[in-house]
């Protein structure tokens, strides 16, 4: 008789010992289910801003970079790009999130066209995935799989002759590419960690390692940034995620936990 048989045949004999084995595998089960519902049913969203704090924009959502405004003319920016090294989820009480992204639209108005990571603390347990969006539609999360330390690269562009917009996102091992059509204003563009919708709601922001964005274009250039389109994220009266200055070209910057200023990326 092999070993498992053995196991199980004296836990049959203690009655009581298989009950608790099938409870562990129930538990188990339930709990792995938890954690596929709870992962489900995200959105990214437009950002909820509440003026300034210093030089810097606040939202409850969003924190990072984002160029545009309302008066921006419809169909300003047509690509945007970047790369990032997917975060480590760190010590959270409860159930939490955090994504990390690029996106076209959402600062200035309600649509949005992104794609990007997300790093989840879900009942105690990392959750790491990508995925890409359209609003108003849900996140459609991307199969392939996804590790802390891994770069991403991203894009999404849009071609003058077919009208179309294509998303692509890499860790250099797989390649994901969606072609799709899109009809935002393409106003604004952005390079964002958010605290995604959750059931409805804006969820709480997860804490994770920094995350630099790097490699940053928009119209296929560098966008030069400057420090007045960067902006925190703030939750419960406290700065939850704050952005460095940007690089001294101004296409990269590094986003830190908590209110104080990561330094900026060299180069």
């Amino acid at each position: 008789m092999r070993a498992k048989y053995k196991f199980l045949a004296s836990a049959v004999a203690g009655g009581t010992g298989l009950a608790a084995i099938l409870g562990s595998i129930g538990a188990a089960a339930g709990s792995a289910a938890a954690l596929a519902a709870n992962a489900s049913g995200r959105h990214a969203a437009p950002a909820v801003l509440s003026g300034r704090l210093g030089p810097l924009w606040t939202s409850s959502n969003w924190s990072g970079y984002a160029i545009g405004t309302k008066t921006t003319p419809k169909h300003t920016y047509n690509s945007v790009s970047a790369k990032w090294r997917v975060p480590t989820i760190k010590a959270n009480t409860g159930t939490k999130y955090s994504s990390q992204w690029i996106g076209i639209d959402g600062f200035t108005n309600q649509s949005l066209i992104q794609t990007g990571t997300e790093v989840d603390s879900i009942g105690g347990h990392g959750v790491y995935r990508a995925w890409w969006e359209i609003l108003p539609a849900p996140e459609t999360p991307i199969g392939d799989p996804v590790k802390p330390g891994e770069t991403i690269t991203a894009s999404i562009t849009h071609s003058s002759s077919t009208g179309k917009w294509t998303i692509t996102i890499s860790n250099g091992t797989w390649t994901f590419t969606k072609t799709t059509s899109y009809g935002g204003a393409g106003q604004s563009v952005e390079w964002i960690v958010e605290a995604p919708q959750v059931g409805g709601s804006i969820a709480s922001i997860a804490h994770t390692g920094r995350v630099t964005f790097s490699a940053i274009m928009a119209n296929g250039s560098n966008p030069k940034l400057v420090a007045a389109e960067g902006g925190n994220l703030r939750q419960n009266g406290k700065i939850r995620e704050t952005p460095s200055l940007p690089s001294a070209l101004g296409d990269a910057f590094t986003m830190g936990y908590g209110a104080k200023v990561p330094p900026a990326p060299k180069g």
